[in-house]
This record gives C-alpha cells, sequence and structure tokens, in this order.
C-alpha cells in the first residue's frame, strides 16, 4: 500500500504544501504574498514549475534573473540553487521529477538574498547591491 501524505507550512509569506508518498516529495504548491522571497536551495532533482497566477523573479546562483508570468511552466535543473521572489501575490505548483531523496543543500549567498528581500529590503536596491542583473 502506498502511503501518502500532505505538510502545511504558513508564515507572513503566505503557505505551502508539500506532497509525499511513501515518505518521499513528489510535489508542492505555494502561496506567497507579494515582495516576499522562497527557496535558495539545492536539490537533487528536476523541478517543472507551473505559476498558477500572478507573477515572479526567479533567480539562481549565475546572478541573472528572469520574470515568469501566470501562466507558464518552466524546469529548474537538478543541482541548480533556486530563489524566487512573488513580484505580485502569486501561486505555483512544482511537480518533483526523479526524487530519490528530498534532502536539500542551502546556497549561502541566496539565503542570504533571501532574508534581506523578507526583512522588507528594497528588490531593485538588492538585485543591484548583489550585481544580479535581469535576462
Amino acid at each position: 500500500m502506498i502511503k501518502t501524505s500532505e505538510k502545511r507550512s504558513t508564515d507572513e509569506r503566505g503557505y505551502a504544501i508539500y506532497l509525499s508518498k511513501d515518505d518521499i516529495g513528489f510535489a508542492h504548491y505555494v502561496f506567497t504574498y507579494e515582495g516576499y522571497a522562497r527557496g535558495g536551495f539545492e536539490y537533487q532533482y528536476d523541478k517543472d514549475v507551473t505559476v498558477c497566477f500572478g507573477k515572479l523573479l526567479y533567480l539562481d546562483s549565475s546572478k541573472k534573473a528572469k520574470e515568469y508570468c501566470a501562466p507558464v511552466t518552466f524546469t529548474i535543473p537538478s543541482g541548480k540553487p533556486t530563489l524566487v521572489v512573488a513580484l505580485e501575490n502569486m501561486f505555483i505548483f512544482t511537480n518533483h521529477r526523479n526524487v530519490v531523496s528530498d534532502e536539500s543543500k542551502p546556497n549561502r549567498f541566496l539565503m542570504r538574498l533571501k532574508d534581506k528581500i523578507n526583512s522588507g529590503e528594497n528588490l531593485e536596491e538588492l538585485l543591484a547591491q548583489f550585481k544580479i542583473v535581469r535576462s
């Protein structure tokens, strides 16, 4: 028998629901309020991200940022640490592909940027300070 579960996390940024089967995550969906950031971790599986509504800024360790607006799906490759910033209230659904382990590794650069964004610092000033270019 397959054991499925759902874990909810709520904070000032919004909420996230993590879905797993047999204790391995297979997907999650997230609502994030405008101006907040999530992520900053690296995973050893591909993720297909569908922006259901809203607009986000996608950042990775290359210091390039890209905007995505609903409706769109994009892929985050295995081993690539990423951060997303809600440019509008947003809802995303993420499918995890080829998951063997849910282990994650934080990226210091992106985690520091996330903390600054979530503390209310100006996003455009932070992008300039961290030398991040919008592509």
